[in-house]
């Protein structure tokens, strides 16, 4: 998807991000998971953004923001998943206690995880998996197009201070 949307546009890469959207809403149904659906619009996203401004640090920072409003609607869509990953982490956690010899280290663990955790570490890892496919549709669109671009474009990679902060508080919240 991030090869054709970086090669090709906009017209080519919606149309095969909707037509990706069919088997994940199969997996959605079928499974209840929602991350192949989320991982292919915010891929979409970020290959959308850097074809249009030829920026790493604007893709970084919508791969960021999409992450962010992902695991935001996680969490308004989909509690009654999010409350099943709270329960097995919390039976995790209590075996692990139980397990552990020094009451210090049992202190340390948490008692409870909310559900909000759980739908920002999606959110995270939806991230960090969109930056790594970009980046691999990147890397094969300069080796089939532009050999030694991939390389050039990432050594000249900053993001300024305003682009740092925005990106501080976005992971903060």
């Amino acid at each position: 998807l991030g090869l054709v949307t970086l090669r090709a546009g906009s017209k080519y890469g919606v149309q095969l991000w909707f037509w990706g959207l069919l088997p994940a809403l199969a997996i959605l149904l079928m499974l209840g998971n929602f991350m192949p659906m989320l991982l292919l619009t915010v891929v979409l996203v970020g290959s959308l953004m850097l074809r249009q401004t030829a920026s790493w640090s604007y893709a970084l920072m919508s791969l960021t923001a999409a992450g962010l409003f992902a695991s935001l609607m996680l969490e308004w869509v989909a509690q009654d998943s999010l409350n099943v990953y709270v329960g097995l982490i919390e039976k995790l956690l209590t075996d692990l206690k139980q397990q552990l010899a020094d009451p210090e280290m049992q202190k340390a663990l948490p008692d409870t995880i909310s559900t909000a955790f759980i739908a920002g570490m999606f959110g995270v890892v939806l991230s960090v998996c969109s930056f790594l496919a970009l980046t691999l549709a990147r890397y094969w669109q300069a080796g089939l197009y532009n050999p030694g671009g991939f390389r050039q474009e990432f050594h000249n990679l900053r993001l300024s201070r305003t682009w740092l902060v925005i990106t501080l508080l976005l992971l903060a919240l």
